[in-house]
């Protein structure tokens, strides 16, 4: 049996067994990276899933799949992305096409003493004003 195969397998027996909302949080995502010499090696999408299925389900995965292989196997949790990120040059492309002209930056809607030049810095919002400035000079 192929290794993408009995993946799908394990999968399956590991839907039946796991309420619905642990196995759409932590294992639906996952998938087969490669299987040489008996390792599985399993895909992830984050750091925090690798951790989680590591402590709770190497040892259940590891029986699956050895069952379902009919030898023993051994599986390896890494952190992998299966989309290639979008590169860059596309990314500042759609920013370009998304930009609003100067005419039209400011809703019509606000009201014009609520701004950051008539803000009143005081002890007590200093963190406020400094969050609102950094996020008001991003965009």
């Amino acid at each position: 049996m192929k290794a993408e195969q009995a993946w799908q397998a394990a999968l399956g027996q590991l839907q039946v067994d796991m309420p619905r909302a642990s196995f759409d949080t932590w294992v639906r995502n996952a998938e087969v990276v490669s299987y040489e010499d008996q390792v599985f090696i399993i895909g992830v999408t984050n750091a925090y899933a690798r951790d989680w299925l590591e402590s709770r389900l190497t040892s259940k995965i590891n029986r699956l799949l050895c069952g379902i292989m009919n030898k023993t196997v051994i599986t390896k949790f890494i952190v992998w992305q299966s989309e290639p990120e979008q590169p860059i040059e596309e990314l500042h492309d759609q920013e370009d096409a998304l930009e609003v002209p100067a005419s039209q930056s400011r809703p019509v809607n606000l009201i014009a003493r609520y701004s950051f030049e008539n803000f009143v810095v005081g002890p007590s919002n200093r963190l406020a004003h400094a969050a609102c400035m950094a996020v008001g000079s991003s965009v």
